[in-house]
């Protein structure tokens, strides 16, 4: 007697996934490296405000450096494993690290353009010119003076005085004189002698500037004489030196006024015989 007992449905045989090959994506590993080690820099620089950012950005072009590497061992080592550079992830940590690192420098920016380098400079032009009161203060040959300070060491500008600028940094003075002057040569000799006390006192002196000028009934500018020293060459000339480097204008009423030559006398003619 056949058996009628219904037998379960058969179940399809299961086909084996198919193996898929594993890639080797290269540029990843790097641009990881190269995220951790930003976001250090940054870490150590808000930790310790010392920290040169600058230099950083200086070692970025050791990225490419890791980067090559990374390709070389991938080429080498990767046995029958398809290798594929990952140009798209490495492309946005590149953008990603400069701009965390161009943030970061923005308190760096600020104390280069902003208002406390201006203070610094403020400051220090006050106290320059101070010093140079104390130096001046028995010439009489001095009617006032204008005091400069120039910074370009911007990373710490609260910490900058007069005995600590860098070679960046410039101090210029300007001096007004008294005069009256006749020639250049007199009014050399009277700034030799400003110069020479400055240097005495002890001031670094970077550049340093003359004038004396008169007016006319008008109110213009009727006699000037300016002397520019820049440079350790110039700032340690002689007077006559220094006479030669001066722009001097006597003024109208020191010219001489031109005299109209006599004319000759006539001579009599002969009388004709």
């Amino acid at each position: 007697m056949a058996d009628t007992t219904p037998q379960p449905p058969q179940q399809p045989a299961e086909t084996p996934p198919s193996s898929q090959p594993h890639t080797r994506r290269v540029g990843t590993l790097t641009a990881g490296i190269a995220l951790v080690l930003t976001g250090l820099a940054i870490g150590a620089s808000l930790i310790w405000p010392s920290f040169d950012l600058a230099l950083v950005f200086k070692l970025c072009p050791l990225v490419l450096i890791f980067l090559g590497i990374e390709v070389l061992v991938s080429n080498f080592a990767a046995d029958n494993v398809p290798v594929k550079y990952d140009f798209l992830s490495f492309f946005l940590c590149i953008i990603l690290m400069f701009s965390a690192l161009g943030l970061s420098m923005i308190p760096y920016f600020i104390n280069y353009v902003g208002p406390e380098k201006d203070y610094a400079e403020e400051r220090l032009s006050k106290e320059l010119e101070e010093d140079v009161y104390l130096a001046l203060e028995d010439n009489h040959d001095v009617y006032d003076t204008y005091c400069y300070v120039t910074l370009n060491n911007w990373s710490r500008p609260k910490d900058a005085t007069l005995q600590n600028l860098t070679g960046g940094d410039s101090m210029s003075i300007s001096i007004d004189l008294r005069g009256p002057y006749a020639d250049a040569a007199s009014f050399a000799s009277a700034c030799g002698t400003v110069r020479d006390e400055l240097l005495d006192s002890g001031l670094k002196l970077d550049r340093l500037s003359f004038s004396w000028s008169t007016e006319n009934e008008n109110g213009n500018i009727d006699a000037y004489a300016h002397l520019d020293l820049s440079g350790n060459f110039a700032l340690h000339e002689t007077a006559s030196e220094l006479t030669q480097r001066v722009e001097f204008y006597p003024g109208e009423a020191a010219q001489p006024t031109p005299t109209q030559a006599p004319l000759p006398e006539a001579t009599a003619l002969p009388d004709a015989a």
